[in-house]
């Protein structure tokens, strides 16, 4: 749960009753897709309304200021920032490139890249489905899962190359670092 700065301002209006019915949807959409927000949405309105109620000399600017400013250390510090990036898929055995006439084996291959990290992705027809074998070069691995449709399959790891058994379908590749998480764009395995 990490609102971008338009839930705050939509939450920021809603509490000087300035919400139009489009914000209002909006608002409600987007707590109604995440409890966790929902529930600060709520926790926020109370310390706002606590905040417009105060009597105390410099209310109700600087009071409101500084509960605003509390909701935000809160939220920052409850939901650590990671850092995701995006695989770029760059060649598709199953696609041939320009000016070849056939690429056809039995094995697939993928290559996917990310700044100077490179993926090569082999898969293979398997009596249980199909192999995926990876090999990543450019960063240090700490996990890999592979996400086929909805499902999580965690890849074993032998020497330098990551490989497990998949059922046909959409897959992501999911790729845990140090500093980042790191995310493919989708493929078919068939």
């Amino acid at each position: 749960m990490t609102p971008n700065p338009e839930v705050f301002e939509l939450l920021a209006l809603e509490a000087q009753g300035l919400l139009d019915r489009g914000g209002e949807s909006q608002l409600e959409a987007i707590c109604h897709q995440d409890p966790a927000m929902a529930r600060m949405r709520e926790r926020f309105l109370a310390i706002m309304q606590a905040a417009a109620t105060d009597d105390t000399t410099d209310a109700p600017g600087q009071s409101l200021h500084l509960a605003y400013q509390i909701m935000r250390k809160e939220l920052d510090q409850s939901n650590p920032q990671v850092k995701v990036s995006v695989l770029r898929l760059v060649y598709d055995s199953l696609k041939p490139a320009v000016g070849l006439r056939s690429t056809a084996s039995a094995r697939r291959q993928l290559m996917l890249e990310l700044d100077e990290i490179s993926v090569d992705a082999f898969i293979d027809h398997a009596p249980t489905g199909f192999v995926v074998t990876l090999m990543i070069e450019g960063t240090e691995v700490l996990s890999v899962t592979l996400l086929i449709d909805g499902e999580r399959l965690k890849m074993n790891q032998s020497r330098d190359e990551w490989t497990g058994t998949a059922k046909p379908g959409t897959a992501r590749l999911e790729i845990e670092t140090v500093e980042r998480t790191i995310v493919s764009e989708p493929f078919e395995i068939a």
